[in-house]
C-alpha cells in the first residue's frame, strides 16, 4: 500500500483513478467517469480531503442536485464512492464509503399507456420511412437505442431470421475536452448484451426491404460507412411522434414497452431475460416491467374469481 498524505484532497487521488481505470474500462465508460467527476463532483468534493466526505455531506449534495434524474443521482454516488474506496485501500487514507447509500436508480417511471402504444403500432403500419423502421425494430425486438444504430447487414442473418447484436453506437464526450463529443461504435453495454434475437414474422418482410442493394458491411440505418447518430435518431423519433399527435415519450420507453408487453403475453421471464440482454432476470423485473392500471385490474379479478 502507498501511503499519500492526509492533506491529499479528492482531486488528486481521483486523477490517480481516472488514470488507473483507462487500462480496465471501454473508452466509452472512461469518458463518462471523467465527465461525471470533472461536471458534477469535482466543484463539490474536489479541494475536500477523502475523510472529510459523509454521508450527510453527500446527502447535501443529492438535496441540492434533486433536477437532476435519479439514474444519473445514482451513478456519480457510486463514482464517488469508488474513489473513496480507491483512497482507503491504495493509500491507506480512512473513508466513510462504506456508510455512503446509494440513491434509488430510478425515480417516478413513465409508464406508455396501452392506448398511446396501440396508436404508434398503427401508425408504423405500411409506413417505410427509416424511422418508421427503427420502431418497428425497437417495438418487437426491444433493442436499445445505440445498437439499433450500430446494426450492419452483416447482423442479419436471412437464412435463420436472427439478429445478432455485437456493437453498439455512442456519442461520448473527449476527456481532453469535455465540449466536444465524437460517435464511436463499441461492444455493447455488457456480455450479456452481445446476444442473438430472432426476428418476429410480423418484422421479417421489413427487415427484407431494409437490407435490399446493400452491401453486408453497410450500417442498417446509416450511410455506407457510419452508423446514425443515436442522436439523430432520437429528435427524428420526438418528431415522428409529433407530427402524428402522438404523446411524446423516450425512444427507450419502448424498450420498456416491449418487456411489459411480454410478460402480459405469459413470456418465459429467463426468455424475456435474454432477448434484452439484461445480466439477470431480477433486472428485468425490477427495472423493466410496469404492468398498467388495467392489467392489475384484470390479475386481481382473476385471482378473486377463482375462489369464489
Amino acid at each position: 500500500m502507498r501511503k499519500r498524505n492526509p492533506d491529499t484532497t479528492m482531486e488528486e487521488i481521483a486523477q490517480a483513478w481516472l488514470i488507473a481505470q483507462k487500462s480496465r474500462v471501454k473508452s466509452s465508460t472512461n469518458a463518462i467517469y471523467h465527465y461525471g467527476w470533472q461536471h458534477y463532483l469535482s466543484p463539490i468534493f474536489g479541494t475536500l480531503q477523502p475523510a472529510r466526505i459523509t454521508e450527510q455531506l453527500v446527502q447535501k449534495y443529492l438535496q441540492a442536485k434533486r433536477n437532476l434524474s435519479a439514474l444519473t443521482l445514482r451513478n456519480q454516488v457510486i463514482l464517488l464512492r469508488n474513489i473513496l474506496k480507491f483512497a482507503q485501500e491504495k493509500y491507506g487514507i480512512a473513508t466513510d464509503y462504506k456508510e455512503i447509500c446509494l440513491p434509488a436508480a430510478y425515480g417516478e417511471r413513465l409508464i406508455i399507456a396501452n392506448t398511446t402504444w396501440r396508436r404508434l403500432q398503427h401508425v408504423i403500419q405500411g409506413d417505410d420511412s427509416l424511422i418508421a423502421d427503427c420502431i418497428a425494430l425497437a417495438s418487437l425486438t426491444g433493442i436499445r437505442l445505440g445498437e439499433c444504430c450500430a446494426l450492419q447487414c452483416m447482423d442479419i442473418d436471412e437464412k435463420e431470421r436472427l439478429i445478432y447484436i455485437r456493437h453498439t453506437v455512442q456519442r461520448i464526450r473527449t476527456t481532453h475536452d469535455l465540449l466536444r463529443t465524437r460517435l464511436v461504435v463499441s461492444s455493447p453495454k455488457s456480455k450479456k448484451s452481445r446476444r442473438i434475437i430472432p426476428i418476429p414474422d410480423k418484422l421479417w418482410t421489413r427487415i427484407q426491404r431494409i437490407c435490399i442493394g446493400k452491401e453486408k458491411t453497410d450500417f442498417i440505418f446509416g450511410s455506407k460507412d457510419s452508423p446514425m447518430d443515436p442522436r439523430r435518431l432520437q429528435y427524428q423519433f420526438a418528431q415522428y411522434l409529433r407530427r402524428h399527435k402522438i404523446k411524446d415519450f423516450n425512444f427507450h420507453q419502448l424498450r420498456h414497452k416491449f418487456a411489459t408487453c411480454c410478460l402480459e403475453q405469459k413470456m418465459d421471464i429467463k426468455v424475456l431475460s435474454e432477448l434484452l440482454g439484461h445480466s439477470s432476470v431480477s433486472v428485468t423485473l425490477n427495472y423493466y416491467v410496469h404492468p398498467d392500471l388495467n392489467y392489475k385490474r384484470r390479475q386481481i379479478n382473476k385471482f378473486a374469481n377463482a375462489y369464489q
